[in-house]
């Protein structure tokens, strides 16, 4: 008996079988991971645009903190730079209505045109009338293409313009009253930008933050004082620290009683004709000669540091001395030119020099002082107003030549023509009051803001 058994057909068709209970859960796990790594995919790219997000808005943050740091530093920097820039102003000579140095007589000095000497030793400032009331003047800068575009005006606001060129920081200042003698205070603003019409800025000196459209704006105080060349006025008309020797007229007059001396000398004094003026009533002729204190200080050669309270290389190289190289010995006209220029500041001729041209040096209003580190020859008609102090002096000058204030040689003067020496105790006052150089007060800058 045979037994027959049926199997599946193994070699039907795959894609007719049907899938199994197991196949089918397969799929759905695997639709299921699928979408799950989908959705965290998505939440990741969602929370890495969320740190994006907040990463740009503290790079942004960033940008413009840094921004404004920036603009402040430039305004901070620009009201610093105005302090500088005043000292260095107030140390100048003449000056244009742009602040640029000046050749013409007509105009005035930074620190004329800005500040008053007053008889009690306190500094003043000038102010003009704006809309019908008093205010200070105000000069300023702003940095241009080619540099600082600057305006001095003498009656008026500053008037500058805004350049086309940005960033351009600009400055103003103006004085103060200061409590001590001999100071002043400066009220300075920087600003990142002069403001959209030229003008804002240049009004926070004597106005208020609010009148500017700069993104910055920095307002700091520093106080300045008068270091005075002259400290101590000579008490005689004419002093040599060795020898006083005439072979005309020697005519030196003294009218101011508080001092009465004449002429001093170290050792002698001969002239063939000797005229001495002094006060009304006043006995004697106001001579001192064979003087052992002045022949001290010529020995230790303190005679320069005894009346200008520095000595010789200090005082050359203070901020307002205009120093005119006569190494190769030079006429008088570099000297007329130096004094003419430069009123209120110290004439520093390095060398000898001859006087030999015509004219009057400083005047009863702007007296100068000439300091000679050598030999000074007066060959021509010279009218200096003001103190002349050199090593020694040579008298060779010609009729109507005279020195209105005083005459210092440290070592000998010797006149070969008729000399007239005039003591005048006002002209000496205004250089001892008015010549010198401005420096910060140390520990008074502050920030006003």
């Amino acid at each position: 008996m045979t037994r027959t058994t049926l199997h599946k057909d193994a070699s039907a068709p795959r894609a007719n079988r049907q899938p199994g209970p197991s196949v089918r859960i397969s799929a759905r796990r695997a639709q299921q991971r699928g979408a799950a790594a989908l959705t965290v995919v998505m939440v990741l790219f969602f929370i890495m645009a969320l740190v994006a997000g907040y990463s740009s808005r503290n790079l942004i943050f960033e940008q413009k903190t840094s921004a404004n740091t920036y603009r402040a530093t430039q305004a901070m920097e620009a009201a610093e730079a105005s302090i500088e820039w005043a000292i260095t102003m107030l140390n100048g000579g003449r000056i244009t209505a742009t602040c640029t140095p000046s050749a013409n007589n007509g105009d005035n000095t930074f620190r004329e045109r800005y500040l008053t000497l007053l008889d009690d030793g306190r500094i003043d400032f000038r102010r003009w009338m704006k809309n019908g009331a008093e205010a200070p003047l105000v000069a300023g800068c702003v940095r241009g293409a080619a540099g600082l575009v600057c305006s001095c005006p003498a009656a008026a606001d500053p008037s500058l313009v805004a350049p086309a060129q940005q960033p351009a920081p600009a400055y103003a200042l103006a004085f103060e009253n200061a409590d001590a003698p001999g100071t002043v205070r400066i009220l300075a603003a920087g600003c990142s930008f002069i403001g959209s019409d030229g003008r804002q800025c240049l009004a926070v000196p004597s106005g208020s933050v609010s009148d500017t459209d700069a993104d910055a704006v920095s307002q700091i105080i520093g106080q300045v004082a008068l270091v005075r060349a002259l400290p101590a006025p000579p008490v005689a008309a004419l002093t040599a620290g060795n020898r006083i020797q005439a072979a005309g007229v020697l005519e030196v007059a003294n009218v101011d009683p508080r001092t009465g001396v004449t002429v001093r000398a170290a050792t002698s004094v001969v002239a063939a004709t000797p005229r001495y003026v002094l006060p009304a009533g006043t006995p004697g002729d106001g001579k001192i000669t064979d003087d052992a204190a002045l022949l001290s200080l010529v020995a230790a050669d303190r005679l320069f540091a005894s009346l200008f309270a520095m000595d010789r290389a200090t005082f050359r190289r203070q901020p307002a001395a205009v120093r005119v190289d006569c190494t190769q010995p030079c006429g008088g006209d570099r000297l007329a030119t130096a004094v003419a220029n430069n009123p209120g500041r110290i004439i520093w001729v390095q060398g000898d020099i001859d006087l030999d041209q015509d004219g009057a040096l400083g005047s009863a209003a702007q007296p100068a002082l000439v300091l000679v580190d050598g030999r000074a020859t007066l060959s021509a008609q010279v009218v200096l107003t003001g103190l002349l102090h050199a090593r020694n002096v040579d008298w060779n000058a010609a009729p109507g030549s005279a020195i209105i204030g005083a005459v210092v040689a440290e070592g000998d003067f010797i006149a070969t023509t008729d000399t007239r020496v005039a003591y005048d105790a006002a002209v000496l006052d205004l250089i001892r009051r008015g010549h010198g150089s401005y420096v910060r007060v140390p520990g008074s800058w502050w920030d006003k803001k």
